[in-house]
């Protein structure tokens, strides 16, 4: 995970996927400024079963993909040092949670790829909200926060999880998994076996502000086109003109678009 200012759902971020079966986590913090980075910490002294790799990353710049590169490489060269096989790489964000029908785990998610001579997992990326505009901070439990998971919308968003193997000639890896070697017969698409990734996205309004401001800076210090993450450019520029509102307006339009497209397509219902 490559995060930054996240502290509020950082935690339940990685509890989730611990109960999950994950004991391998790489997270790198980008200038946090809310205690992220010590949320983590504190995870791994709890979880001594788990290896926690905590990278520092000091550079501004949204360089989204090439820090995914790096990341990927840096988890598969530490963690295979120790001699222990990877089967496979999350790349997620903290408000991401892998949902996999009840009872099972990664282990039954590997066993599903093996079943299918696949070494790509392309998840479905399902936006979560509070229908009724709750605020959520880090005391809620963050299950129950959520009363809507959209199923589908007009733009159909995928995360993918993938064999080791790729991060060697990876030109990607967000959300877009760029490698020379591969093809269809390699992948298989999660919501056929009932998993998605569920994505809380805006918790509250004080959260998209500080998403907002990070996400604006961020860009503004690259040398990337106008072009580049035109949607952090256009709403930190807005926030500059009129003030916090910008960050309430985004927060209640998220929740609502949300609830609107909640149920959709047929994938298994939230653990909530």
């Amino acid at each position: 995970m490559m995060v930054r200012d996240e502290a509020d759902v950082m935690m339940a971020n990685l509890l989730h996927h611990y109960h999950l079966g994950c004991r391998k986590f790489a997270v790198m913090d980008n200038l946090s400024r809310d205690g992220t980075a010590s949320v983590v910490s504190r995870f791994a002294r709890l979880h001594t079963d788990c290896t926690v790799l905590l990278v520092q990353d000091p550079i501004e710049g949204y360089y989204q993909a090439k820090k995914t590169q790096g990341l990927c490489r840096l988890a598969r060269d530490c963690f295979g040092c120790a001699g222990d096989e990877l089967r496979l790489i999350f790349p997620l964000d903290a408000d991401e949670f892998v949902d996999l029908p009840p009872g099972v785990g990664f282990r039954w998610l590997v066993d599903r790829m093996i079943e299918k001579e696949s070494e790509v997992v392309v998840f479905h990326l399902c936006n979560a909200a509070s229908s009724s505009l709750v605020h959520y901070d880090e005391r809620q439990d963050v299950y129950g926060a959520i009363d809507v998971v959209e199923a589908c919308s007009g733009q159909i968003v995928t995360k993918n999880a993938f064999n080791p193997r790729f991060v060697s000639g990876l030109t990607m890896g967000n959300h877009v998994l760029a490698h020379g070697d591969l093809s269809r017969d390699k992948i298989f698409v999660a919501c056929e076996v009932g998993a998605r990734i569920i994505h809380f996205k805006y918790r509250s309004p004080r959260h998209v502000a500080s998403k907002i401001l990070n996400g604006g800076q961020a860009v503004n210090a690259t040398t990337l086109g106008q072009h580049y993450a035109l949607h952090w450019r256009t709403a930190y520029a807005d926030m500059q003109q009129r003030g916090f509102i910008v960050a309430e307006e985004m927060f209640e339009s998220y929740c609502l678009a949300t609830a609107r497209y909640s149920g959709r397509l047929s994938l298994p219902a939230c653990k909530i």
